[in-house]
C-alpha cells in the first residue's frame, strides 16, 4: 500500500490527502516494526537502540505530515510546534547514533577508532574554516541544521563510523542500516529516502548481528527444552 501511494505520486501531485496518506502509512509501518523489535528475543540495549531509530523516523514522518494536514484541514500554515518537533527529531538522530554504537560496537578495536576518526575530521576541519558553508552543505545533504554545539556532531560522526566499520567486519547488518540511514538523511524530501530509512529499520529488526543471533538461538533452545514443555506433556 505504501509503495502504491508512492507510485501514484508519479501521476498525481504529492500534496494534500495523497501526501498525508503516505506519511500515515509510513508511520504505521514504523510502529509495526517497532512492535516487532520488542517481541523478538534481542538484548534490551539493542532493542532500545532500534527504538531510538524508529522514534526518529516516526518524528520525521509526523513532521512531514503537518503541511499536508494543514492543507487538508484548512489550517493557516505550519504550527509553531513544527520547529520543536524538527529539533526533537534531530536530537533523536544523535541519541540513535550513541545507542547503536553502545549496543553493537563499543568493543571496537583502536584501529577501527583510528580509521573512523577520518570522516569526523573531514567534517570538523571545514566546520572550523567555513562554518556557514559547512552548515549549508550539511542541511542540504543530511537535513541536519546543526543547532546544537558542533563538537557533538563531530562525535556523532565518529561513533557512526566506528559502528559502521565494526559491525560490517562482524557480519552485522547494522553497518548496512547505518549506510541506508545516512543515505536517506534526516527529514527526507523524497519517498525513496523514506523507503531507505524503512529498509534500514527492517534490517535492524530482522537481520541482527552475531551477538543478537546468539541470544535468539539461546531463547529458542530454552523454549524447546524438555523443562519448558512439561506443561504440554
Amino acid at each position: 500500500m505504501l509503495l502504491l501511494v508512492s507510485l501514484l505520486g508519479l501521476i498525481i501531485p504529492t500534496a494534500g490527502w495523497l501526501a498525508l496518506s503516505f506519511q500515515l502509512l509510513l508511520g504505521i509501518a514504523i510502529l509495526v516494526l517497532l512492535r516487532q523489535v520488542w517481541m523478538r528475543p534481542l538484548s534490551t540495549e539493542f532493542k532500545i537502540a532500534v527504538s531510538c531509530v524508529a522514534l526518529t523516523l516516526l518524528v520525521t514522518s509526523l513532521f512531514h505530515s503537518l503541511d499536508p494536514a494543514a492543507a487538508v484541514l484548512g489550517w493557516p500554515g505550519l504550527p509553531v510546534s513544527g520547529g520543536l518537533l524538527f529539533n526533537a527529531g534531530e536530537l533523536l538522530v544523535l541519541v540513535s547514533v550513541v545507542a547503536l554504537w553502545w549496543s553493537t560496537a563499543r568493543r571496537a578495536q583502536w584501529k577501527i577508532w583510528l580509521v573512523a576518526a577520518l570522516p569526523a575530521l573531514a567534517f570538523a576541519v571545514p566546520r572550523l574554516l567555513a562554518p556557514a558553508m559547512t552548515g549549508i552543505m550539511t542541511i542540504w545533504s543530511t537535513g541536519l541544521t546543526l543547532y546544537l554545539p558542533w563538537p557533538i556532531y563531530v562525535g556523532a560522526v565518529w561513533l557512526a563510523g566506528v559502528t559502521l566499520l565494526y559491525t560490517l567486519r562482524q557480519g552485522d547488518a547494522t553497518g548496512w542500516a547505518v549506510i541506508l540511514l545516512a543515505a536517506g538523511g534526516f527529514a527526507p524530501q523524497l519517498s525513496i529516502q523514506a523507503f531507505l530509512g524503512l529498509i534500514a529499520l527492517w534490517l535492524l529488526v530482522f537481520a541482527a548481528g552475531p551477538r543478537e543471533q546468539a541470544i535468539q538461538v539461546e531463547a529458542g533452545s530454552r523454549s524447546n527444552s524438555p523443562a519448558s514443555q512439561v506443561g504440554y506433556s
